[in-house]
């Protein structure tokens, strides 16, 4: 017995199956730590290349919309003081008084009363919601239908942002002609940043 059984070690049949079983276990060992880790990295790759695709099919289109800004902006770079005539960032009483007065006077009409809100002139940081400010400018006047009409008109067609808050019209009973004179009450508030 003792011959035989280093003669079955070194049969064929022994053989073939050593050399089979190192070729699994060889095998194994590159499978868990050689292809293994290498395929892991590989699906990582890939899913941090889908990723970044998307990442920058995102910037592409912020890049785009930004360009497109860029391009409003260069078309309308020439107009832009008059947004600032409109919105000015100080309240600029004497040049709204000036130009309602202007106005008056090309439309016919004398003011009688005139009174202006309180404006605060002091910086204060406002509210994110309450970025603009605004003062109204009371005035009477007696004047006809007509030169009403051609002073709203006028106000409208200023670049100065202005809106007719109260406007009270009244009419004397004791005429009765159409070119009679009114009595007018009106507020305008006029606006800025």
């Amino acid at each position: 017995m003792e011959g035989e059984l280093p003669k079955q070690f070194f049969s064929k049949k022994t053989a073939d199956y050593s050399y089979s079983i190192v070729f699994f276990l060889t095998f194994s060992f590159f499978t868990w730590f050689v292809i293994r880790p290498n395929l892991a990295t590989v699906f990582s790759l890939q899913k941090e290349l889908h990723d970044l695709k998307l990442v920058d099919a995102e910037y592409n289109e912020a890049i785009n919309k930004i360009i497109a800004t860029q391009s409003i902006f260069e078309t309308i770079r020439n107009d832009l003081y008059v947004l600032d005539e409109a919105l000015p960032a100080a309240p600029k009483i004497n040049k709204t008084l000036d130009d309602l007065k202007q106005i008056a006077s090309s439309s016919g009409i004398s003011f009688s009363k005139m009174n202006i809100s309180q404006v605060s002139f002091k910086t204060k940081q406002k509210p994110r919601r309450e970025k603009r400010g605004s003062f109204t400018v009371r005035f009477e006047t007696n004047s006809g239908f007509n030169d009403l009409k051609k002073f709203i008109e006028l106000i409208s067609n200023q670049r100065r942002l202005k809106t007719i808050k109260n406007l009270a019209i009244t009419k004397d009973n004791k005429e009765s002609t159409q070119s009679s004179t009114l009595k007018i009450e009106l507020e305008v508030e006029s606006y800025y940043l």
